[in-house]
């Protein structure tokens, strides 16, 4: 693992400010030891530790309870449902009393240094949202990719504004506690928070800082239903796409809601005064697609060649052509991607 000095951190008053440590959690039970040991590990002094779990079933809730029966500094909550990683992050911050929120998933590790290091790269910025560059690890905790920054050149978040926006991966995010105040909770379940606030931050030109540098290791787990393309065997792709569908649908759900606040003017506080401008065409069309893909394994084979021949982006009808003829082309294309490192 990485190891660092540890970064001083004040502010003008000469102290740490106030710290909360988020861990959000859904069935890992595998992992969240590792993450919670991270989170205690931190170089930084005035730091509470809050994880949050979304209604596990595999009992990841009940090593978490012997976990804060070992460690005092710990502070558990278990939804009573479950609400999607953005629902479960809101829930946890209505424990939080930080004015600095450090955002780790159940089954990430962060390195010691990491909440010392942001927090110092924060009060110096004053950004809203801080990232890191992050170390891949596997299943085993071996670090696989080191010092890897997320690729946005082609995210198709890209064309909803007129500038070029940053996107944050959820893995290395921290966040101004105050951006929980700015934008509304929605009531509708999403399941990508780094993508929410991708849209909104940008939206409202709230400032975003990165450090190239890797704090967290983020985990490349073959099991999680929002990372499921490393999958190659015919049977192993048709079970995960089948448990995805509803995950994809919220992404849907999630450009509506932004949508929905960009026309209505609703769900956010215009904090400097004026807000981007946002491609409705775009958006609408992406909504579109995702709504598509979302249902797909209950579409005929003719309503599944006409969507093809409407989509827009190369990318999403490469996604809907691979599995025109199911699980078996999305295989083949997924060997023949291991060869030539093209993603499908």
């Amino acid at each position: 693992m990485n190891g660092q000095a540890r970064v001083e951190a004040k502010d003008d008053s000469g102290e740490e400010p106030l710290v909360s440590f988020i861990i959000l959690t859904f069935n890992q039970v595998a992992y969240i030891e590792e993450a919670v040991e991270g989170a205690l590990a931190q170089q930084y002094g005035n730091l509470e530790i809050i994880v949050s779990d979304d209604g596990s079933t595999d009992g990841t809730w009940e090593l978490l309870q012997r976990l804060a029966e070992r460690h005092r500094q710990l502070r558990i909550n278990q939804s009573s449902e479950n609400l999607g990683t953005l629902g479960n992050l809101y829930a946890a911050t209505r424990l939080a009393n930080g004015v600095f929120y450090v955002m780790a998933a159940g089954d990430d590790v962060s390195y010691p240094h990491r909440v010392s290091t942001c927090v110092a790269k924060w009060l110096d910025e004053q950004a809203f949202v801080i990232q890191s560059s992050y170390d891949i690890i596997n299943e085993q905790s071996i670090v696989i990719q080191s010092a890897y920054i997320f690729d946005t050149s082609k995210h198709e978040f890209q064309s909803y504004f007129e500038f070029r926006p940053f996107i944050i991966h959820g893995a290395s995010s921290c966040y101004d506690a105050r951006v929980f105040k700015l934008i509304k909770e929605p009531n509708r379940k999403i399941y990508y928070e780094d993508s929410f606030f991708t849209l909104f931050l940008n939206f409202l030109f709230l400032k975003h800082c990165f450090i190239d540098q890797p704090l967290v290791c983020y985990r490349r787990n073959y099991n999680s239903i929002t990372n499921n393309n490393m999958l190659i065997s015919v049977q192993e792709i048709k079970e995960r796409e089948e448990k995805t569908q509803l995950v994809v649908g919220s992404i849907a759900i999630l450009l509506s809601v932004f949508r929905d606040a960009v026309v209505l003017k609703l769900g956010y506080s215009n904090f400097i005064g004026k807000t981007a401008a946002v491609n409705i065409s775009a958006l609408d069309r992406d909504i579109a697609f995702y709504q598509y893909r979302g249902s797909w394994t209950t579409r005929t084979k003719l309503e599944k060649i006409r969507m093809i021949l409407t989509v827009r982006r190369k990318r999403h009808a490469a996604w809907l052509l691979a599995r025109l003829f199911g699980a078996q082309s999305v295989s083949w294309l997924r060997r023949l991607r291991l060869r030539t490192g093209r993603s499908i």
